[in-house]
C-alpha cells in the first residue's frame, strides 16, 4: 500500500508539474507579449520624439533659409543700385569728356584767333 501511495504521489506530482507548466505557459507568453508591446511602445515614443526634434530642426533651417534669401535679395538690390549709379557716373563722365574736348577745341580756336590777330597786328 505504501508503494501504491508513493506511485500515486509520483503520478500526482508529475501531473501537478505538467498542469503547472501548462498553466504557466500562457502567463509566460503574456509576459513575452507584454515585453514586446513595451519595446514597441518605447520605440514608437523614441521615433515620435525624434520626429518632433527633426521637425523643429527643419523649422529652424527654413527660418535660416528665409533669412539668407532675404539677405541675398537685399544684396542684389544694392548691387543693382550701385550698377545704376555706376552707369550714370560713366555716362556723366562721358558727357564731361565730350564737353571738355569741345571746350578745349574752342579754346584752341580762340588761341589760334588770338595768335592770328597778334601776328596781324605785328605786320
Amino acid at each position: 500500500e505504501v508503494r501504491e501511495i508513493n506511485a500515486l504521489l509520483v503520478v500526482t506530482s508529475e501531473r501537478l508539474e505538467t498542469e503547472s507548466n501548462r498553466a504557466n505557459a500562457p502567463e509566460r507568453r503574456a509576459l513575452e507579449y507584454f515585453n514586446l508591446l513595451r519595446q514597441a511602445t518605447e520605440g514608437r515614443d523614441r521615433a515620435e520624439q525624434e520626429a518632433a526634434r527633426l521637425h523643429e530642426e527643419l523649422k529652424l533651417y527654413k527660418l535660416q533659409f528665409d533669412n539668407a534669401q532675404k539677405e541675398i535679395f537685399r544684396a542684389q538690390d544694392i548691387i543693382n543700385q550701385v550698377s545704376t549709379q555706376k552707369n550714370e557716373a560713366q555716362a556723366e563722365a562721358a558727357r564731361a569728356r565730350t564737353k571738355a574736348r569741345k571746350l578745349h577745341g574752342e579754346r584752341m580756336v580762340m588761341i589760334a584767333h588770338e595768335e592770328g590777330r597778334h601776328c596781324g597786328y605785328k605786320e
